[in-house]
């Protein structure tokens, strides 16, 4: 019964310190368009080139500093829809959550890889929860039953790898 809710912005700004290549990072919002990033010498990125977005996720990485610095801190500049009715789950909340599931490697060595799982259950393996008022570390485990996607060609029923550009 829980759903994501978001009024629309444009033109937020979301400030990175220190950002690396090859990190990727939330901007606290979903269905983002019209992304900019600036760096403190207001150096301007060039999409594909300097970064990257995913626009359902709203996470940016970032893929080189236009001067190859090896960190700065940038301005990443975004407009964002209105989302109403998006379901969300709390982790591990429930035995029966069940979807799809995507590892994006982001490796500084070896070849660079998109996972996929098209159909996924997901079960705690353990009594630890997530909430907690503590500054303990905790561990939180959960095992996961992959299940095949007979609409899918034979080889792919259960998930893909795919080799992506370094």
């Amino acid at each position: 019964s829980l759903v994501l809710e978001q009024d629309a912005a444009l033109a937020v700004d979301v400030e990175v310190i220190g950002a690396k290549p090859g990190r990727i990072f939330p901007t606290g919002y979903r269905s983002i368009s019209n992304v900019s990033i600036t760096d403190d010498a207001m150096a301007v990125y060039v999409e594909g080139t300097h970064f990257q977005f995913d626009a359902e996720t709203g996470h940016v990485e970032i893929i080189a500093h236009p001067g190859g610095e090896p960190s700065a801190d940038i301005t990443i500049t975004l407009d964002a829809a209105a989302v109403t009715g998006r379901k969300i789950w709390g982790m591990l909340s429930s035995t029966d959550i069940r979807g799809s599931l995507m590892f994006r490697s982001t490796n500084k060595y070896g070849p660079k890889q998109l996972t996929e799982f098209w159909d996924v259950k997901f079960r705690p393996d353990g009594d630890q929860t997530l909430g907690s008022n503590s500054t303990d570390w905790a561990n939180v485990t959960f095992t996961a039953e992959v299940f095949a996607d007979a609409s899918k060609p034979t080889a792919f029923q259960y998930g893909q790898v795919t080799d992506l550009p370094a």
